[in-house]
């Protein structure tokens, strides 16, 4: 290289280094806590499901309880990660989500559970 063309001032190179790499982790930063919000923001939805599922296994129940007709599943009711379950006039619906495991499965976890009075 010819000797004109080299970077006669280097003081400045170390400060602009550290800019690039804080505006980086800046970056990474804002989507990990866009990635975070969201999830936890959809978690947080089921609670009015859950309640309106428990609401409708209560009047299908009575239903049942009122004419000469029988359920399908008795007094459990589980479909995907809701479970709903009958005792006596106590109705109790669970939304579970399994955990992270790196051995296995992971344990369920309940995010929202719901008890309802007949």
């Amino acid at each position: 290289m010819p000797r004109n063309m080299q970077i006669k001032n280097r003081r400045g190179d170390i400060p602009v280094t550290i800019l690039v790499l804080m505006v980086i982790i800046i970056c990474i930063l804002t989507i990990l806590s866009f990635s975070y919000s969201r999830t936890a923001s959809q978690d947080s939805f089921f609670g009015v499901g859950l309640i309106e599922t428990v609401k409708s296994v209560s009047e299908e129940a009575s239903f049942y309880e009122k004419t000469q007709y029988t359920s399908d599943y008795g007094n459990l009711f589980n479909s995907g990660n809701v479970k709903v379950t009958i005792n006596g006039n106590i109705i109790e619906g669970n939304y579970s989500k399994k955990g992270f495991s790196l051995f296995g499965s992971g344990k369920e976890k309940v995010l929202v559970s719901v008890t309802y009075q007949k």
